[in-house]
C-alpha cells in the first residue's frame, strides 16, 4: 500500500501510465522481499501441521500417502526399536525443509542483490 502513495509512482502516474505498467515496473518489485520472507515463513508451517495432523489421525485418511500417515506407525515402541527404516520419512522431511530453506534463502540473496 505505501508503495503506491511514493512519489515516482505519483509522477509516472502523473504522466500516464497505466495501473498494468505501474504494478509490473514499481509496485511488485517493492513487494519481492516481502513475498520471499513471507513464504519462506509460511510454506513450512503448512507442511508442518499436515504431517502434525495426519500423525495424530486427524489429517489426511489412511489409504492416502502423506509423511504423517508413515510416521504414524512410530508411535508404537517396538515398531520405533525394531524397524530402523520407518524413520526414512521423517529424514526425508528434514531434508526437504534444509533445501527450502537453502532455495528460498538464495532467492532471496538474488533479490536484494537485484534491487542494490
Amino acid at each position: 500500500m505505501s508503495a503506491k502513495e511514493r512519489r515516482y509512482v505519483l509522477a509516472a502516474r502523473g504522466f500516464g501510465a497505466s495501473n498494468i505498467y505501474l504494478l509490473r515496473r514499481h509496485i511488485i518489485p517493492q513487494t519481492y522481499s516481502v513475498l520471499i520472507t513471507q513464504a519462506t515463513l509460511l510454506i513450512p508451517q503448512f507442511i508442518l501441521a499436515e504431517v502434525t495432523l495426519s500423525f495424530l489421525g486427524l489429517g489426511v485418511a489412511e489409504p492416502v500417502p502423506s509423511w504423517g500417515n508413515m510416521l504414524s506407525s512410530l508411535q508404537q515402541y517396538h515398531v520405533m526399536v525394531s524397524y530402523w527404516w520407518m524413520f526414512l520419512p521423517g529424514i526425508a522431511l528434514v531434508l526437504v525443509f534444509l533445501s527450502y530453506f537453502s532455495v528460498a534463502d538464495a532467492l532471496e540473496k538474488h533479490v536484494q542483490s537485484a534491487s542494490a
